[in-house]
């Protein structure tokens, strides 16, 4: 079911389109699916520096009573599928404890994707690095994508969508 669903999805965009998932639900729920199913993927790890990622995670109220949201995009530390275990059951720790678990779980599976996927290309690339367009740049060429006006334009566009729900929170 999971795998027809996904694979229907990503075979309809048009052959010129290029299909780039930019959250952490491809490495904790279908990471399996596109590679059994394309396996010319590529994968970018995509991280920024983990300190700042947890004060987000506080600011937003990920893994609290204060933002009820994130049950529906956060798995606990403790899934079955997670790949390192957790220094103790969920009940027992605080928002802290639970981001810093959960990070600490994102980065192991990564690892533990490259290792079981050796076949599949992975790119490590800094968030951060990216805000110097030669960066950009040089990620496309690795990635054998052609660069556009419309890629310049974007790029020197500031988004931050979150900026404005941490107030909330």
């Amino acid at each position: 079911m999971k795998n027809a669903a996904i694979k229907d999805q990503l075979l309809q965009l048009p052959d010129d389109k290029i299909y780039c998932e930019t959250n952490h639900m491809f490495i904790k729920t279908f990471f399996d699916v596109v590679v059994q199913e394309f396996p010319k993927v590529k994968v970018i790890i995509l991280r920024r520096y983990l300190p700042r990622v947890l004060k987000s995670f506080i600011e937003l109220g990920y893994f609290s009573e204060r933002n009820r949201h994130w049950k529906s995009w956060m798995s606990s530390p403790n899934a079955a599928t997670a790949a390192i275990p957790c220094i103790d059951v969920d009940q027992n720790l605080d928002q802290w404890d639970l981001s810093i678990a959960y990070l600490i779980d994102i980065e192991a599976r990564a690892k533990r994707f490259q290792q079981e996927y050796p076949e599949i290309n992975t790119y490590e690339v800094r968030l951060e690095t990216l805000n110097n367009f030669t960066n950009v740049e040089s990620l496309f060429e690795q990635l054998n994508i052609t660069l556009t006006d419309a890629t310049k334009n974007m790029y020197s566009q500031k988004i931050n969508q979150r900026k404005s729900i941490k107030k909330i929170y």
